[in-house]
């Protein structure tokens, strides 16, 4: 049952994915899609990245947590996704969408992903 959970929730965010690469790699449907919006094509190109490598940290952490990817693998998948998080579009977007994810993955991200030895995120 774990297992068939984690790979609803990765055919999920990668449809998500693939729809938007779609439009991302199309420019005259870009510029359409953006203006339609009232969108600034970089700002949401930049936006839509952030957003994938989110949902991709969340997908390792799910398999994680289902038992899919064992401690020692996971531990590398985490040094990853520390880096990940490193970047300041990330964090950035991190902070706008964190409350609509789960609180155990926004426990991970926020304790595990963005904690320092300072103690400062």
């Amino acid at each position: 049952m774990a297992s068939g959970y984690s790979e609803a929730q990765r055919s999920i965010v990668d449809a998500h994915r693939d729809l938007f690469f779609q439009i991302l790699n199309n420019p005259p449907l870009l510029e359409r899609f953006a203006k339609a919006n009232g969108l600034n094509p970089a700002e949401w190109e930049l936006k839509k990245v952030s957003s994938f490598l989110v949902n991709q940290v969340m997908i390792g952490f799910l398999n994680f947590r289902n038992g899919i990817i064992c401690s020692s693998h996971f531990e590398g998948f985490k040094r990853d996704a520390q880096d990940v998080f490193s970047y300041e579009t990330v964090r950035s977007h991190w902070q706008k969408v964190r409350l609509a994810h789960s609180e155990e993955f926004r426990r991970f991200v926020d304790t595990e992903l963005l904690w320092r030895e300072d103690g400062a995120t």
